[in-house]
């Protein structure tokens, strides 16, 4: 606890101490803010006309990224914040129109300082299309999930604090290392290294083992 003056209230030394911590933990979070839309539409013309005019009016420069659903777009622009930026990806799936923003402290002119904001959008993404294809009624079937790493990650990862299992998960995937991703009755994750004299990791009583790492090749 930071300590007080005389008359209860913080020397203006510790106030600019805890200022100057909170501006530093804004700065260093993976996104500030996040928010998401979804439209419905009575036909698939429908929502493809609705997926060009709204992306075509959304500001912000285009960048390359992993496709979701039928077609995506992922733009970045300035937030309203200075220093900050917006990215925001659009996407389509059948009937349904679906857009995740996330806002983070990073420089709109240079996207490679807003990877990892970037990520945690595309991961943000991957969880709304997983949602809508589990509770959207009527859409046409999902396409299988794709044999690779991401996707795998992306489909078994629980809802729980989601952004940051893919990304430890991705984290766990550069090392190497073999691990298990372990998740509990209430969607509680964590990694998992197994011992010496085991390919995998022990989950605790009553988790379940979902994944192990490296993923086996097909």
């Amino acid at each position: 606890m930071p300590a007080e003056d005389a008359d209860g209230f913080l020397t203006q030394e510790e106030l600019e101490q805890a200022l100057a911590q909170a501006h530093a933990e804004r700065q260093q979070a993976p996104f500030s803010a996040a928010g998401c839309r979804l439209d419905l539409f009575a036909d698939e013309t429908g929502a493809r006309a609705a997926f060009q005019a709204l992306t075509g009016a959304s500001p912000g420069q285009r960048l390359p990224h992993r496709g979701r659903g039928d077609e995506s777009v992922l733009l970045l622009a300035p937030a309203a914040i200075p220093g900050f930026a917006r990215l925001t990806l659009w996407f389509r799936r059948d009937t349904v129109v679906a857009a995740v923003s996330a806002i983070a402290a990073c420089d709109p002119t240079d996207p490679a300082s807003c990877a990892g904001v970037r990520e945690r959008t595309e991961s943000l993404a991957a969880l709304l299309l997983r949602r809508i294809d589990a509770r959207v009624p009527a859409l046409a079937p999902p396409p299988p999930v794709a044999a690779d790493p991401r996707s795998m990650i992306e489909a078994r990862c629980p809802e729980r604090d989601y952004t940051s299992c893919v990304a430890e998960a991705l984290a766990v995937l550069a090392t190497g290392e073999p691990t298990t991703l372990c998740v509990s009755p209430y969607g509680e994750w964590r990694f998992v290294p197994p011992p010496s004299d085991r390919r995998a990791g022990m989950c605790p009583d009553e988790w379940d083992a979902v994944a192990s790492f490296p993923l086996a090749s097909g």
